[in-house]
């Protein structure tokens, strides 16, 4: 049996912290799940010990998938020199749909497959809201 995929938001700001507040009121379920904001000021060494410290509470065995906010940006750049050591996987424009999906399905798959789940859904969460009205309407006329 899998052992549960462990959760880090790694953020400019307390976007990770909102994100995790709302999947909260939604889901209910944050076991075993972490965010990490970067600090004014704060350097990468000191971003990165805490990376690490976090990752060794989360890990169970089954992997640790990281979720952050701008690909090129420092939480992921740091979160990226710790690939070799921990078992972790990276994805970059951390969304609401992309973390509900991650907590709906991380007890039922292994980390790779997770990371292809939730990266699909957190694209598919973007969407034209105007043009999808748009069609919704057109159709109901014809």
């Amino acid at each position: 049996m899998l052992k549960m995929i462990g959760v880090l938001l790694v953020t400019h700001g307390n976007i990770g912290i909102s994100l995790l507040e709302a999947a909260n009121n939604i889901t209910g379920c944050l076991s075993q799940v972490k965010a990490l904001s970067l600090r004014p000021g704060e350097g990468m060494q000191g971003l990165r010990d805490r990376i690490e410290h976090a990752l060794t509470e989360l890990e169970e065995g089954s992997g640790v998938l990281v979720l952050v906010d701008i690909q090129g940006g420092t939480p992921g750049n740091v979160s990226l020199t710790l690939v070799q050591s921990h078992n972790i996987e990276i994805l970059s424009g951390a969304n609401l749909p992309m973390l509900i999906s991650l907590l709906s399905a991380r007890n039922n798959c292994d980390l790779k497959t997770l990371v292809e789940k939730v990266s699909q859904k957190g694209q598919g969460g973007i969407a034209n809201l105007r043009k999808e009205w748009q069609k919704y309407h057109e159709s109901c006329t014809d």
